[in-house]
């Protein structure tokens, strides 16, 4: 059985971040999943933060032909489960981890999906660092090459290896010091 990563909304807008998580699941390490209101919330906060409407829409259908096994469409089965510590905005979050037997929750917002009472539902929550480094331990060749890969594909700026990580060592210092390791 796969591991099975639930990717948040907010991981999911960063572009350069949910590239790299995209392109790690792409690689096998993991199976990413997200459900249709996780999607939602993604292309609100990219349309709020002034993208065009109509270019999130084709980077959420890019993402669902990318990755057709990963919409849950749990509906909400799970509600009487979700541990009530759960901000109810993100119970939809927890409901989808559930429903997919997922392992993780990667998320920015520790706070309102805290990690004692999922982990009573044997679903961890990490924030995107300890994830990628939780990933680099695993095979630390694969993601330097999916890294590799990444960066040899950005155009505005180019940037080599090197400057990529360079780039994401401020914002996710354990993934890139488990990489230079």
């Amino acid at each position: 059985m796969p591991y099975v990563g639930v990717l948040d909304a907010c991981v999911l807008h960063p572009m350069r971040l949910c590239d790299t998580l995209l392109r790690l699941a792409d690689a096998g390490l993991y199976r990413a999943v997200w459900s249709r209101e996780i999607l939602d919330e993604m292309e609100s906060s990219i349309v709020r933060r002034g993208y065009p409407e109509q270019a999130v829409r084709k980077r959420r259908r890019a993402m669902g032909n990318a990755f057709p096994d990963a919409m849950e469409a749990n509906g909400f089965r799970y509600a009487g489960i979700v541990p009530a510590e759960v901000h109810l905005k993100d119970r939809h979050v927890a409901e989808t981890a559930i429903a997919c037997k997922a392992n993780v929750i990667v998320t920015e917002n520790l706070k309102d999906l805290p990690a004692a009472p999922l982990a009573n539902l044997g679903i961890g929550v990490q924030a995107p660092d300890a994830f990628l480094a939780y990933q680099a331990g695993l095979d630390p060749e694969l993601v330097l090459r999916v890294l590799a890969e990444q960066a040899s594909e950005l155009d505005y700026p180019p940037l080599s290896l090197d400057e990529l990580m360079n780039s994401m060592a401020t914002v996710y210092p354990t993934f890139i010091a488990a990489l230079r390791a």
